[in-house]
């Protein structure tokens, strides 16, 4: 028994079109999950990236130091904490300012 090559993408793109436009046979539909499942098997659960990963705790950190300085009844953020926020993880906070 040969092994059958796995779908390309466009192959499973045309079977997606197809199927919005009525139902696929049993075979299209075998096909369609058997491409779907070979590319699963490549990828691993979703991790972000470690740029995402650094931005989103840049972020969660400039809403708490706002959060904060709401709180204390502020109208300013002072611009050095905000550098020190943004500066890059092996910038010294010297580097920042």
């Amino acid at each position: 028994m040969s092994r059958r090559a796995a779908p390309t993408v466009d192959q499973l793109l045309n079977l997606a079109d197809r199927a919005e436009a009525g139902p696929l046979s049993a075979a299209e539909a075998a096909r369609l999950r058997e491409g779907l499942q070979h590319l699963a098997v490549g990828r691993g659960p979703y991790r972000p990236r470690a740029s995402q990963t650094q931005h989103a705790k840049q972020i969660a950190a400039l809403a708490r130091i706002v959060h904060r300085a709401r709180n204390r009844g502020a109208q300013n953020v002072p611009l050095f904490a905000l550098t020190q926020i943004l500066a890059e993880p092996g910038q010294s906070k010297e580097q920042a300012a």
